[in-house]
């Protein structure tokens, strides 16, 4: 009978040992995978979906904080609701909020700055610019000088 236990223990633990080294090997690529499209724009809106997502879905009554950071939390979380459904009807207060609050997470979470941009945008190499991008540069550009009155000109 012990022999029969012994064989049982054994064969459980060698399977167990080979599913996590199995295991271990698919998270070291997909590992790879997200360090290799890190700058994909698809990636890029996949992590600001999710960190929406985790903001607006939190449940805060569940998170040991106090009550002045649960107001806090509480108001932006508001605030951010009020700018998502605003920034659609054209709102450029609400479109200005969303868009610093996007610049906030790319540049604190995904770590996104002056020497990893051109891994996403090709500024340095204006021949691998679409011609979308080519325009928006551009836009960007009359919008600092004329204000809001560059798309009309």
């Amino acid at each position: 009978m012990n022999e029969i236990m012994i064989v049982l223990i054994t064969a459980t633990v060698s399977v167990l040992t080979i599913l996590y080294f199995k295991d271990t090997g698919k998270n070291r690529i997909k590992t790879a995978d997200l360090e290799e499209n890190r700058y994909a724009i698809e990636a890029i809106l996949a992590f600001i979906r999710e960190a929406f997502n985790n903001i607006l879905k939190t449940n805060l009554y569940e998170l040991n904080i106090t009550r002045e950071e649960f107001e806090k939390r509480m108001h932006n979380r508001n605030r951010l609701r009020r700018a998502l459904k605003n920034c659609t009807y054209g709102d450029i207060n609400a479109k200005n909020y969303v868009k610093d609050f996007i610049k906030d997470i790319l540049v604190r979470s995904y770590e996104i700055d002056e020497n990893n941009v051109n891994n996403i945008i090709s500024f340095d190499n204006p021949r691998k610019l679409s011609a979308q991008d080519k325009f928006e540069i551009l836009l960007y550009h009359y919008k600092k000088k004329y204000g809001n009155r560059a798309s009309k000109n």
